[in-house]
């Protein structure tokens, strides 16, 4: 069986947390690492993973001194994964217990896909089913790089939410990307960079459960100087709006990819696309008009 690294970042996690690890641990698949990164918490967090970590060897766990941000907590986990493929666990989402097994199987079966995610149920603070999430579709199936990053372009337009980042996703791949940045939606373009590498495989069961609440990072960081600021403390949160912000990373995305030089000249044709669909934005934002609220996106992973 390939090792499979599961990496939770937490901050402040004691409510959720336990229930967080338990799905975890609870996978049909046993063949896992399981990272905790805690981001300077200052709850019960540390006493609650010291805990799991000592009733099992998979577990391996560390606190920051400080908090260093979503960001950098996320992407820890990502450099100290020792596994063949990886996923990221938000502290507050659950997962079925047959959800690493069928991602695991998807991608073996696909060896052109670098990420697999099944559908999605919303649930609320007691863990009560709110129905499934319905923009949660990203089809990314061709076979030429340039051909998938307008599929994401746009498809991701359309279907707004992210969850596809915290999916199964093959580690190489995920290593030569820049991972998550320090700016509000950056999943978006690490899944962008995804799409340049390859195809995602979308289970049509709803093996994934994200919780809803009023502590999550989308409600407490409603605009996007706020949530640059939760990925990055150290940012200001000024710069370039939203919208600008994305077009220059997913230039920049297109540069880290590691095509050849037409193959980045075609993906960077397709990147007119985002200009057409994000037209109106980029003119109000160009024009001072915008008050730079996150409106577009309003899923960003989960501290």
């Amino acid at each position: 069986m390939s090792l499979v690294t599961i990496g939770l970042p937490v901050l402040n996690g004691e409510r959720f947390l336990c229930a967080a690890l338990d799905s975890i641990l609870g996978q049909t698949y046993t063949s896992l690492e399981v990272l905790i990164s805690d981001n300077a918490s200052t709850d019960r967090t540390c006493a609650i993973c010291e805990e799991y970590a000592l009733r099992d060897p998979r577990i391996r766990y560390w606190r920051n001194e400080t908090n260093l941000g979503a960001a950098k907590n996320y992407n820890l986990l990502v450099d100290r994964a020792r596994g063949e493929f990886f996923k990221w666990a938000p502290h507050d989402d659950v997962i079925a217990p047959t959800y690493v097994e069928r991602c695991v199987a998807a991608l073996a079966a696909h060896p052109e896909a670098v990420l697999c995610y099944p559908r999605t149920i919303v649930i609320d603070e007691e863990g009560t089913s709110q129905g499934e999430e319905t923009e949660d579709v990203l089809t990314v199936t061709a076979a030429r790089p340039h051909q998938r990053f307008r599929e994401f372009l746009e498809s991701s337009w359309i279907n707004r939410k992210c969850n596809a980042v915290v999916g199964l996703i093959r580690l190489h791949p995920l290593l030569s990307t820049g991972k998550i940045g320090s700016f509000g939606s950056s999943d978006r373009i690490l899944l962008s960079e995804l799409a340049l590498r390859g195809t995602f495989y979308r289970i049509e069961e709803p093996l994934f459960f994200r919780r809803m609440h009023a502590g999550g990072s989308v409600p407490s960081n409603p605009d996007f100087a706020s949530r640059t600021r939760w990925f990055d403390p150290s940012k200001t949160g000024k710069g370039l709006p939203p919208h600008w912000r994305w077009l220059s990373e997913y230039a920049r995305a297109i540069r880290r990819s590691g095509l050849g030089a037409l193959d980045k000249g075609f993906c960077d044709m397709q990147l007119l696309r985002f200009v057409w669909l994000a037209r109106r934005q980029l003119r109000a934002e160009l024009m001072g008009l915008s008050p730079g609220a996150a409106t577009s996106v309003d899923r960003s992973v989960p501290q």
